[in-house]
Parts: structure tokens; sequence; C-alpha cells
């Protein structure tokens, strides 16, 4: 396990006071875009849809006059979610451009169904065509095992142009009339003709939304008109009810300067022999922080992050930061040793009769960074952005290995407080320093 440990929001080019943002859907009063930039995690931003077409969240950037002198771009090698809801089945994408516009630099079209066949199937289409964020209650029903529901779609006003092999996405909001082992298969047609399988989803005796992507589709393209899914049932059915199906296409190419393409939001693995901590089991999960990197050292005036969780279970989408700019990353890494540790601010105490009583609080993560072989430019960076710029109150998003796969990505990603102050030391080698520093989490 190698590091590449980063330092970010160093500044936050996201929060920058003359920094728009924007979202595509709205947000309560009370959980303004505008929390995205206070640097509070507990302070969320709350978007009031599921719908793909609608939940990003964009920032117009300043010009970076203040260092360069000129009107110029900045440099933006991540963006991150600190303290978000997204499931583990949801997607992100993270995408700039030069032009300093705000809005949505893609442009993403919500197409509904216009006409069903298939077998053992009850209902019309009028039943299944409203927008995600408003179903009515009304299902078309099928019914029997091995049978099937054929959903045609509107020719889209735009062309689909995604070549993201998840570009084109499927949501459906279904439930079946019990909860056992039946799947669902979700099958693209175009013309009546099978092009692709999609995958698969088991619904349950309550709806919930499910979503599938046309993974591998982009190499052929999609077409614009005739396009068809088909819900086929396994041998396990007995009924199926479907309250919703829409199509969610990008119909403009991607012309950004960055764009990271759609990725899994990280989640936590099973381990085979000491299982996994239940997802909403109550001051167990640590708080949870979204971080993308996107390569290639460009600069953007504009930056957006895309989200896709249709099946989040709260109905809604929210996160507590919005962080994005430089990475201040060594040319040497961090040195290894101490890695990761945890804070508890639980309260504790011991009635006479002995019983144990209490408030039980959130664990809050602290992660030290050493670095042995600084060049002097580094030395200077890191004491001048972290002591002077910063201080003990201000934020700062380390990233300790930030490219693993191996669950650390998740663990030692923390928006942080700078506990103690990097002091400069002269190493063993002449012209190289080091230094040491420990971020404690914001919660």
């Amino acid at each position: 396990m190698s590091s590449k440990a980063f330092l970010g929001g160093l500044p936050n080019v996201a929060a920058l006071a003359a920094t728009t943002l924007t979202a595509g859907a709205s947000a309560p009063s009370s959980m303004p875009i505008a929390n995205l930039k206070t640097a509070q995690p507990g302070d969320v931003a709350r978007l009031l849809s599921v719908d793909p077409s609608l939940t990003w969240v964009s920032a117009a950037l300043p010009a970076m006059d203040g260092l360069s002198g000129t009107a110029s771009p900045w440099p933006v090698d991540f963006g991150a979610l600190v303290n978000h809801n997204l499931s583990s089945g949801a997607y992100y994408r993270i995408a700039g451009k030069a032009a300093a516009t705000a809005g949505d630099p893609l442009s993403f079209e919500s197409v509904a169904p216009n006409g069903i066949s298939g077998s053992g199937v009850t209902g019309v289409v009028g039943s299944i065509d409203e927008a995600i964020d408003s179903p009515d209650g009304v299902a078309v029903t099928v019914h029997g095992a091995s049978s099937y529901l054929h959903v045609a779609f509107a020719t889209p006003a735009g062309s689909p142009s995604s070549t993201d092999p998840a570009g084109e996405v499927f949501v459906v909001r279904a439930r079946c009339d019990y909860d056992g082992a039946a799947v669902v298969t979700a099958k693209l047609y175009n013309s009546g003709a099978l092009v692709a399988t999609l995958g698969t989803f088991r619904p349950r005796a309550s709806y919930g939304y499910f979503q599938v992507s046309a993974a591998g589709l982009a190499s052929s393209g999609v077409p614009s008109a005739n396009v068809e899914l088909r819900l086929s049932l396994d041998s396990a059915f007995a009924i199926l009810e479907v309250d919703l199906v829409r199509w969610v296409t990008e119909t403009t190419a991607s012309a950004a300067a960055i764009d990271s393409g759609w990725r899994a939001v990280p989640s936590a693995a099973v381990d085979p022999l000491l299982g996994s901590t239940p997802a909403d089991a109550v001051g167990t999960e640590p708080q949870k922080t979204l971080l993308g990197e996107v390569s290639g050292g460009l600069s953007a005036r504009e930056v957006a992050i895309y989200l896709r969780d249709a099946s989040n279970a709260d109905g809604f989408l929210q996160a507590g930061v919005l962080v994005a700019g430089p990475a201040f990353r060594t040319a040497t890494p961090p040195a290894l040793g101490e890695l990761l540790g945890a804070e508890d601010l639980s309260l504790r105490m011991e009635a006479w009769g002995g019983a144990t009583f209490g408030v039980a609080k959130r664990r809050r993560r602290v992660l030290p960074l050493r670095w042995h072989s600084l060049t002097a430019g580094e030395a200077v960076a890191l004491h001048e952005r972290l002591s002077w710029r910063l201080g003990t109150l201000g934020g700062v998003l380390v990233a300790m290995f930030p490219q693993s796969t191996d669950g650390f990505e998740r663990l030692a990603t923390a928006w942080c407080s700078v506990e103690e102050l990097p002091a400069i030391s002269s190493g063993g080698v002449p012209g190289k320093y080091s230094a040491e520093a420990r971020f404690i989490e914001r919660l």
C-alpha cells in the first residue's frame, strides 16, 4: 500500500467569497446550497430530489487574480463532498470548464415512456410516466412468474451523446408482493431488438427506486429513437407493481476541461470473517467523504459535481462541505508509521451501584502526517499554508491514501482542523527538511 497523500482546501476554491454556487434541484431555506461554503460539516445543504438530471452542484469560480495578476483559471485536481448521505449504489462525476458561467456544464434530459406492452401486464402507460420526484402511487402490475413489462420511450429533445460507459441510466420505482428472493432483469431494446442486458435489481414489499446504467454502450452509441426497456421477472415472482419508469440521458457531449467520468461511490466491503458494520448503525459509521481526483493538471473557472443516487432511501441528497481546488502533494510521500487514530467524545460515568451511563457521541478521526524529505520550497509552502493561512481553526481535507482500493481511501480521508501546527526541522541531508502535523476530524 503506497501513499499518494495530499492536502486539499489550500485554498478551497469552492468556498471563496466570490464563488457562486448553483444546483439543479431546489433546497429548503433551512438547508440552503450556501451551507456548502461554511466549512462546517454539520451545516448540511440538501437537494430535494433524487432525479439524476437534477442532482448536481456547480461552483463558478472567480479569476485567480490575487496570485497571478491575470484573469486565469484555478488549478483543480480534485472535488470532494464531506458528510454526505449517498448510498452504496450511488455514482458521482466531477467536471469543469474554463468559462465561468454558473449552471450545469453538462446537459441531461429525463425522458418519459410513451408506450407499454408485455406478458401478464395490466395498466396503462399513464400510470408510469410521471416525474421521478412525483410518483402518483398508481402502478402498472405484472402478473405471474417469468412475465415481463416492455416500456417504450419518447424520442428525447436532444440526441444522446455520452461517451461514458455509464452515461445512460434508467430509473425504476417498483415493489413486489413480498420480501423474497425475486429478481428483476433489466434489458435494453431498440425497435424490438435486444441490445444488451443492463443488470438486475431485487424489489421489496415497499416501493423503492432502482437504477441501472447502460454500461458498455458508449462504443456502439445510444440511439435517440425507439429506445425500449424490458423488465423481466424470474420464476420466484407472483406480482410486480411498477409505479414509475424514466430514462435519463446526457444530451450534450462533454467538452469540459476536466472530467472524471462516472464513478461508483466507495462503500464498506463485507469481510468474510468479521462481517461488515451496518451502514445505518447509530454511532458506528464514520462521517462519509466522497473524494474524486481528476487527472491532467488542467485548470477551470467552473467545477460541478454530479450525483446519481435515485435509490437513496432518504428521498433526498445532502452534504456538509464542498471542497475543490489544487492538491498539495510532496514529491516524496509522507513517512509511514501511525496511520489512523480515533478520539471518542462520549461521556462515560458510573453510578454508586455500578451501573454505567453517559452520553454517546460520534468518534472523530485523528490523522498524523510526517514528512522526512521535503525540499525547501515544499517546507516553506507547508508551513505557510497550514500555519499562517489556516491555523488551528481552518479546514483542510486530508487524504492519506486517495488512490487505494482496500478501504483506507474511505477511512483515511477526512475534513480536518490542524491540531498541531507543523514545525520545520532540518534533515540529515543538506537541503532536505522534515515536518510533522497532526489533524483532527471536524464533525
